[in-house]
């Protein structure tokens, strides 16, 4: 073969391949991807369910799962009205259908479905366009199910008319019932259904057009990490931006509302709620935004170096619940502050000057604002004297200033004085008083009250320690709060919440008596009753070690993550 022969077949396989890739990268395609490409660039909110079929294989695999089924939560499930409502319809679907849930589940639906809302750009309601599509496994049993759904509307008169449209080469049906008109295309695996005719034309043309570049929806998808997520919910803020625009331009209070959550709103790029259901069950919520644009109260959030908060090592690790995480308090206000109509900005600003400045001796914005913080949690754990009030600690960072009179000396002494008014007013209107103690706790003074009328073991508290103003349900709880510890630097996700389900399962059956006789009383039930509720929730909690919340931040992107833990 000579050179020019070699180079003309070359030539000819690249023009070959030049034609056959598009084809080639459409068959790699996931069909969620399939789908995703379909959806119209100005959606407002978009839902995408995924890889039912396997999330639920998983999901029957797991141990927390076949727990579940074989406790008596299970068997109560398994009992009520509502499953056996689901049996019929099931048994219903199937003799007018054909189709059971498990073919339902894995065969049309198990592989992907998408719905797409678009808001309308007028005042009108019927410029809102919704559009359905989906991708089934089985395209004859999916043909077979439409044609079966039509017969029957049709014969019970729900469907006046089924009429083949013909556009750009492809057929799709108008689909006339009484009070409106659908349209949907069918084209083998693919099924879309919308409400008007351009959306279902729009969806042909995407067809026939090779994807060229990657739409934001993807692209906020793909950010968000949802590629083997179950479901995940997508807010465009761009899709609402007109409408929020239209309601800023008056001069009334929500109108300044919304003018100023502008600033923030036109620096979001997209918000992502996902959920998986399999080996842990999560929830995720990630919004994206420009980094640069992001206002100075929010940054924070965005920031890489985001770390946790020092009380992580202050509290218990023992505890039914934790709760810790930091807070710039002066942008926070600034936030609230612009997010105030005027009228009650001033107001508020004149109550917080004329009172607190009174009560501290101190400029709340310049002294008081800018000490409080980081740092803040919350934390609730159980008692040592069983059935005892649960032991609580509320803490709040309180950094040193440079007058002589700390921010968190006046607060203290401010706190005092409240306390001290408060049961005064009590003890002047009621026979059974309420006192006010103080005690020394590690060289620090703490203010207690102290009263019949409260639970056993609760005597609220407060104490200045260690740079934290603390609030406790007693001075017993106040003594747990750790002493300082460096807290090692964490890449990736921070703790902001972390909830014992052993630690509340053991604190209930330790109160299982009390908690019986709530439940009996508050819900007019039979102590035999009360105590199956009781095992009921038991049984719940046993199925999972903690639920635990994280935060992940980089630039432009902060997600929080709700998770379940098995044992």
């Amino acid at each position: 073969m000579n050179l020019r022969m070699r180079a003309s077949l070359v030539s000819l396989l690249a023009a070959l391949a030049t034609l056959a890739l598009p084809g080639i990268v459409q068959a790699q395609a996931s069909p969620r991807e399939r789908l995703l490409r379909l959806v119209p660039t100005n959606t407002g909110v978009c839902l995408v369910v995924s890889d039912l079929r396997e999330h639920w294989r998983k999901t029957q695999d797991t141990r927390w799962f076949k727990t579940l089924i074989d406790s008596p939560v299970g068997a109560a499930l398994a009992r009520a009205p509502e499953f056996g409502k689901l049996v019929r319809l099931e048994q219903d679907f199937k003799k007018h259908f054909g189709v059971d849930a498990a073919q339902l589940r894995d065969e049309i639906l198990g592989d992907a479905v998408v719905f797409a809302y678009t808001p309308a750009q007028s005042q009108r309601s019927e410029d809102e366009a919704g559009l359905l599509l989906l991708w089934a496994r089985d395209s004859p049993l999916l043909a077979k199910l439409v044609e079966r759904l039509n017969k029957a509307q049709k014969a019970s008169g729900e469907v006046t008319e089924l009429a083949t449209v013909e556009y750009a080469g492809k057929s799709y049906v108008r689909r006339v019932e009484r009070n409106k008109t659908h349209y949907y295309l069918l084209l083998g695996n693919l099924l879309a259904v919308a409400g008007h005719e351009k959306s279902i034309r729009d969806v042909i043309d995407a067809l026939d057009r090779e994807p060229s570049s990657v739409s934001p929806l993807q692209r906020s998808l793909r950010r968000a990490g949802t590629e083997s997520a179950l479901a995940a919910l997508w807010l465009n803020p761009r899709a609402f931006d007109a409408d929020l625009r239209g309601k800023a331009k008056g001069t009334d209070p929500q109108s300044q509302v919304i003018n100023a959550f502008l600033k923030y709103w036109q620096a979001l790029d997209g918000i992502v709620l996902s959920a998986s259901l399999a080996a842990l069950p999560e929830i995720r919520l990630s919004v994206q935004a420009r980094a640069n644009d992001v206002p100075e109260a929010l940054r924070a959030l965005f920031a890489r170096d985001y770390q946790a908060s020092e009380l992580w090592q202050r509290f218990p690790s023992k505890s039914m619940l934790r709760i810790a995480g930091k807070i710039d308090v002066p942008a926070a206000v600034e936030m609230v502050r612009e997010l105030t109509p005027d009228p009650a900005r001033e107001a508020i600003g004149n109550m917080l000057r004329k009172t607190l400045a009174a009560t501290l001796g101190l400029d709340p914005a310049k002294d008081v604002l800018p000490r409080l913080g980081p740092d803040w949690g919350i934390c609730v754990a159980a008692a040592d004297e069983a059935g005892a009030f649960p032991h609580v600690i509320v803490a709040l960072g309180i950094q040193p200033g440079p007058k002589p009179v700390s921010a968190g000396a006046a607060l203290f002494k401010s706190a005092q004085f409240f306390a001290r008014w408060a049961a005064l007013q009590h003890n002047l209107a009621n026979k059974e008083p309420i006192d006010v103690k103080t005690a020394q706790q590690d060289a620090n003074e703490v203010l207690y009250l102290e009263s019949r009328l409260f639970p056993a073991g609760m005597r609220p508290a407060l104490k200045l320690a260690d740079g934290y103003l603390l609030l406790g349900s007693s001075p017993e709880a106040l003594a747990r709060f750790q002493p300082g510890q460096k807290v090692p630097a964490m890449s990736g996700a921070v703790p902001l919440l972390h909830l014992s389900m052993a630690e509340i399962s053991a604190w209930l059956q330790g109160r299982r008596d009390k908690v019986v006789s709530f439940l009996q009383e508050k819900n007019q039930l039979s102590p035999a009753t009360a105590g199956q509720w009781l095992d009921g929730l038991l049984a719940g909690l046993g199925l999972f070690d903690n639920l635990t919340l994280a935060q992940r931040s980089d630039a432009g992107q902060v997600t929080w993550i709700l998770r379940l833990r098995e044992k």
